[in-house]
């Protein structure tokens, strides 16, 4: 279904997107998250390998298969179900060469809130984390705590994607304090 109504939309990228050399952190609004696979296919390199850190709960369920059908690798917990087990596979799998997203308002909220496991994947892993939002002309909103939406089919879809910082040398506080600032220019 994403597929088919993705293809009737026009996509458009606001902002530089250059792959970087090594592996980043890409941060986005839990509400925003169904359309990462979107983004992946569209402005991704084919020789590029992501994975997304999705709850353990029945809606990321969902999500997990969406995604993994779309050809992107899920990492299965979250800040209040597994997280030490979910960051330890997201350094290997940054240690392996793949970039990670994740949703630092996941999985539970409140919205738009910055919970920690985006700044210690990071920093542990020295990587540049780079937001990304999206935005849609036409959509169905969910009735959830993010407010999550679906674009409707013919509409245009936007994603603006942040310039690549780093959090090394910044105190946790203030790495968060910048993450929310980068994500908040652009939500939905």
């Amino acid at each position: 279904m994403l597929r088919l109504i993705t293809f009737t939309c026009k996509v458009k990228l606001k902002g530089e997107w250059r792959p970087l050399a090594t592996p980043c952190v890409f941060a986005l609004w839990h509400g925003e998250l169904v359309m990462m696979p979107v983004f992946y296919q569209r402005f991704f390199p084919k020789n590029r390998s992501l994975a997304i850190i999705v709850s353990q709960h029945k809606d990321g369920e969902i999500l997990a298969k969406i995604v993994s059908r779309l050809g992107i690798k899920t990492l299965r917990g979250s800040s209040s179900r597994g997280a030490v087990g979910v960051l330890k596979e997201a350094f290997r799998t940054m240690q392996q060469g793949s970039d990670v997203a994740v949703t630092p308002d996941g999985p539970r909220g409140p919205r738009h809130f910055v919970a920690e496991g985006v700044v210690a994947l990071s920093s542990r892993n020295n990587a540049p984390i780079v937001t990304i939002n999206c935005r849609a002309s036409k959509v169905w909103q969910f009735k959830s705590w993010d407010k999550m939406f679906l674009p409707k089919p013919f509409s245009t879809i936007e994603f603006f994607i942040g310039e690549p910082f780093e959090v090394k040398g910044l105190s946790k506080d203030k790495a968060k304090a910048i993450l929310r600032e980068r994500l908040m220019r652009h939500a939905f």
